[in-house]
């Protein structure tokens, strides 16, 4: 709540135009719109590198895509972004251990993983450590794309756009609009080398 508020009105109406309800509860073990009914629906939910974490069971995915699919207005949007299971087992198998990585992350599967075979009738649950430097530092799990779609149609969710971030990061920083945003961001580099990162 102190990092969304602020440490002053002054200082939380510069920041944001919008009101938060902050809510203490699983999204993947709890029905949300029991919390949310009178919000609801809405235009957008959004879910930016967490819908993985439910996938550690089949009854944890489901909870998740049902909450979407009870808030989200007909015609409603779903934003969502995971890790991209085909990178991670592909840089799994080309490594020669058990972790694959660089000085800023690092993935690690278990040993029980050595095969670096992943069996299509069990695809929830395949859990890997993710350390990102001086940010995060716990399980997270493969999600099977093909399988998250099948499984979110189920919940009259349909797929408009899927993308690698690299994919959409190229197609879109080549429009103007969405150039400026990035260099105002920054994750591109100051815009003043005309070298991006």
């Amino acid at each position: 709540m102190t990092r969304y508020n602020g440490d002053s009105d002054q200082q939380r109406r510069k920041k944001f135009s919008f009101p938060a309800r902050l809510i203490c509860a699983d999204c993947y073990e709890t029905r949300l719109d029991e919390y949310l009914r009178e919000d609801a629906p809405f235009d957008i939910c959004s879910c930016q590198f967490a819908m993985h974490y439910s996938w550690s069971t089949e009854a944890r995915a489901r909870q998740a895509l049902a909450n979407i699919s009870a808030l989200l207005r007909p015609g409603g949007t779903f934003i969502g972004t995971m890790p991209d299971a085909n990178v991670i087992i592909k840089r799994l198998r080309e490594s020669e251990g058990m972790e694959f990585g660089n000085s800023v992350y690092c993935i690690t599967f278990g040993e029980e993983y050595t095969e670096k075979k992943f069996p299509a009738s069990r695809p929830f649950g395949i859990k890997y450590k993710f350390h990102l430097e001086d940010a995060v530092d716990c399980p997270e799990w493969v999600v099977p794309f093909h399988l998250f779609k099948l499984l979110a149609e189920e919940y009259d969710l349909e797929l408009v756009l899927m993308k690698n971030f690299h994919e959409f990061v190229h197609d879109y920083v080549q429009r103007p609009e969405f150039a400026d945003l990035m260099r105002r961001l920054g994750p591109l580099g100051d815009g003043r080398s005309g070298q991006s990162n």
